[in-house]
């Protein structure tokens, strides 16, 4: 009898929203111990102050440039605090009604933890879109 176990599963997305620091560490924790690596784990708080200290206790990841994108980036710095929280969970693969829903409920206090397993970095990244900006130099400045 041949008898073959298949120990790797598969890892998802998967996204708690948890009350508080102590509840946002165990499900840190916890997202460990399933298999999921630091680097595969964001957190989210509507406060960056709240997010920064809880990615500094606990080397979780905050959502970077690299994750969002260029583009998502500029166009960030134009979006209020909650269109940014929302862009940003969006860049993690939230669909956007889901992402609005997180974002109330992260107006209310606690914490989102993100799991991305890097396996969904396969698929194809975030589509840049030309940006022409007023300070673009295409070698002359058009000045006389």
């Amino acid at each position: 009898m041949n008898l073959h176990l298949n120990m790797h599963t598969e890892l998802e997305l998967k996204v708690s929203l948890v009350a508080d620091e102590v509840q946002a560490i165990r499900e840190i924790e916890a997202l460990r111990m399933e298999g999921y690596t630091l680097d595969e784990i964001y957190v989210l708080a509507y406060d960056p102050k709240k997010t920064n200290e809880l990615t500094h206790v606990t080397d979780a990841n905050q959502v970077t440039l690299s994750d969002e994108g260029v583009t998502t980036a500029l166009a960030n710095l134009f979006r209020s605090k909650e269109g940014r929280l929302r862009s940003r969970m969006e860049a993690l693969g939230l669909p956007k009604e889901e992402a609005k829903r997180y974002e109330e409920a992260l107006d209310e206090g606690g914490f989102l933890i993100i799991a991305r397993p890097k396996s969904l970095d396969q698929t194809p990244p975030h589509e840049e879109v030309p940006v022409d900006l007023p300070f673009h130099s295409t070698g002359s400045t058009g000045m006389r």
